[in-house]
C-alpha cells in the first residue's frame, strides 16, 4: 500500500515538475522575443551572472510605456523567493478571531480584485500585510495598551498577573 501512495506521489511531483518546466520555457521564451533576441526555441543557458547583466540593462531603459513596467513587474515576480521556502508560523486562534481574520482576508481579496483588478495570493500578500500591519501598530504599544487590549475584548484571551 505504501509503495502505491509513494508511486503516487512521485506521479504528482513529476507532473508539477513538467508543469514548472513549461511555465518557466514559456518565460524564457517569451523574455526573449521581447527582448529581440533571435535564438530558436533552444533552452535558455546563460549563467545567472549574464541573466543578472541582461537585467540591469533592461532596468537602465527608459521606462515611458505601461508595456515596458508591466514587463518589468512581470520580470520581478519571477525572481521572487518562492512562498514556500519562506519561513513560517502556525499560529492558533480562538474561532471567533479565526473567523473575523478570514472574513477580513475574503474583503480584502474581493475588493482588491473588483476595484482595482489585481488578484492578491492569501500567502504571498493578504497574510503578510496583516501581519506587518499589525506589527506596526503593536510595535508603539506600551505594556499597559497592551493589557488593557487583551482585557477590553472578548474575542482575545485575558492574561493571568
Amino acid at each position: 500500500m505504501s509503495d502505491e501512495g509513494e508511486s503516487e506521489s512521485d506521479d504528482r511531483m513529476g507532473r508539477a515538475d513538467r508543469i514548472r518546466n513549461t511555465r518557466e520555457g514559456r518565460r524564457d521564451s517569451s523574455r526573449r522575443s521581447r527582448s529581440g533576441d533571435s535564438e530558436s526555441s533552444a533552452p535558455d543557458e546563460s549563467t545567472s551572472e549574464e541573466q543578472t547583466a541582461q537585467t540591469s540593462q533592461r532596468s537602465q531603459r527608459p521606462q515611458n510605456s505601461q508595456t515596458s513596467q508591466k514587463e518589468q513587474r512581470n520580470e520581478q515576480d519571477t525572481q521572487k523567493q518562492p512562498v514556500k521556502q519562506r519561513p513560517h508560523r502556525t499560529i492558533y486562534l480562538p474561532d471567533d478571531l479565526d473567523d473575523e481574520f478570514e472574513s477580513v482576508i475574503d474583503r480584502l481579496q474581493y475588493e482588491t480584485k473588483s476595484e482595482e483588478g489585481v488578484k492578491l495570493a492569501k500567502n504571498r500578500h493578504t497574510y503578510p500585510l496583516i501581519v506587518y500591519l499589525g506589527l506596526e501598530r503593536a510595535s508603539d504599544m506600551t505594556p499597559d495598551e497592551v493589557l488593557t487590549s487583551l482585557t477590553e475584548t472578548d474575542i482575545l484571551d485575558t492574561p493571568e498577573s
